[in-house]
């Protein structure tokens, strides 16, 4: 296994451990924007090594993704906080 394939490889997985505690942090009713502030780090390099090899479509995934975790986010905090 290459270099690039190792990287990939690792960025699957904390991103992987990255959802998976998103759900658990939600279950637990904790401050999940706290939580996850420092998060994107892996969704960042993993879009940069797509990116890098010219995977621009699997980069946007990502992107995707990574909005789509801060959208849930914001919204859940939202939902948990009063009205004002």
């Amino acid at each position: 296994m290459d270099k690039i394939e190792l990287a990939r490889d690792s960025f699957r997985l904390a991103i992987a451990t990255i959802r998976a505690d998103a759900r658990q942090a939600r279950a637990w009713r904790t401050d999940a924007q706290h939580f996850f502030q420092s998060k994107n780090a892996a969704y960042l390099a993993m879009m940069e090594l797509l990116v890098s090899q010219n995977k621009i479509a699997d980069a946007f995934s990502y992107a995707e993704r990574m909005r789509g975790e801060l959208a849930q986010r914001y919204l859940s905090t939202r939902a948990r906080s009063p009205t004002r």
